[in-house]
């Protein structure tokens, strides 16, 4: 579904010129959940920026579907780590912004919010603002838009990194959750190893700039990953590997 062939990225700053990215190969699979794992500043999100049509390579293409990706589409979506919702509509009315978009009848668009309400337990919320809402339930509103909006492909960049690690456990097992029925193509942006080894089918780690693909691992742990299996013996090998390479 996604081949990036030859990426590269070189942007100026303060007169200079900086290399974030440098001949990037990669195919990612309808339905694979994909976490690019590295260190701050390797280029993880430029990598997700341009896989969405935000950002042009300066070298190289992506395809999505054999389509050239040069510019956003409908099709793609986009979880950032600050909260992204609109501050003057209700939580109802944030997950239904993109449904509004493609002209559905009034009650379809009423299913489908009320659907995701009640998939993220937000249902006692929907006329809530965002100011009234913790971080993880912004986050959940925010998933919620996203898988609503139904997109061949979810890009999320570090969702839950502001978040503490009980609300940050509680978004990773609700995202595992929705995606196990979805099944969508899914690129995570993370930094941190256990958050990769838990929701990732494959880990794509990048070496420090100019990002290259350092290593591509894939995770054959038993689904879903509970304390016990990523704390196996096969787990903490993995993590081993993965601590080796950053």
């Amino acid at each position: 579904m996604i081949r990036i062939t030859n990426l590269s990225l070189t942007y100026g700053r303060r007169g200079q010129n900086i290399e974030a990215l440098r001949d990037i190969n990669l195919s990612i699979q309808k339905g694979e959940f994909i976490c690019l794992l590295g260190p701050s500043g390797c280029g993880k999100s430029s990598l997700l920026n341009l896989i969405g049509g935000f950002l042009n390579p300066t070298k190289g293409e992506i395809r999505i579907n054999n389509l050239d990706m040069k510019r956003p589409n409908a099709d793609i979506g986009m979880i950032f780590q600050k909260f992204s919702l609109f501050p003057w509509q209700t939580v109802a009315q944030n997950i239904a912004f993109g449904l509004r978009q493609k002209n559905l009848e009034r009650e379809a668009v009423i299913g489908i919010v009320r659907s995701y309400l009640k998939k993220v337990d937000l249902i006692d919320f929907e006329s809530a603002y965002p100011n009234e809402l913790s971080g993880g339930m912004q986050q959940r509103v925010a998933i919620a838009r996203s898988f609503a909006n139904d997109p061949a492909i979810l890009l999320m960049d570090e969702p839950f990194g502001s978040l503490d690690s009980q609300t940050k456990y509680q978004m990773r097992s609700l995202l595992l959750d929705i995606w196990n029925v979805s099944r969508k193509t899914v690129v995570f942006v993370t930094h941190d190893i256990e958050e990769a080894i838990e929701l990732s089918d494959r880990i794509i780690v990048i070496s420090s700039r100019p990002g290259t693909i350092k290593y591509e691992l894939s995770v054959e742990l038993p689904r879903p990953r509970n304390w016990d299996v990523l704390n196996s013996k096969e787990g903490l090998s993995v993590r081993e590997l993965l601590l080796s390479l950053l």
